[in-house]
């Protein structure tokens, strides 16, 4: 199956979300891909997670404005930087992204 096949197969089956990993993207430290994730949320319904690619805060900006209607996660920056949850939600703050700090 090709993703657009796997991704519509997965709503059909019931599935709440999504988990859309680009790993050509993880670990690079160069943003999510906010192609795939346009891509997917325009074929499904449910909720779509995005993973793969933050190197920094700036990229969970470009997530949200790609499409707010999705999720956003990320690990490398938390795991091999100083950087912190924390400080993440502040930045996503100050770029008018309500978020729970």
């Amino acid at each position: 199956m090709d993703i657009d096949e796997w991704a519509v197969k997965t709503e059909e089956l019931g599935a709440g979300e999504i988990l859309i990993q680009s790993i050509d993207r993880d670990g690079s430290g160069s943003g999510y891909d906010l192609e795939l994730i346009n891509h997917i949320t325009s074929i499904v319904q449910i909720p779509v997670i995005a993973l793969g690619g933050v190197g920094n805060f700036d990229h969970l900006v470009d997530g949200y404005k790609a499409n707010n209607a999705i999720a956003l996660a990320a690990a490398n920056i938390f795991h091999f930087t100083e950087q912190s949850v924390l400080n993440a939600k502040k930045h996503l703050d100050t770029q008018g992204i309500n978020i729970r700090i």
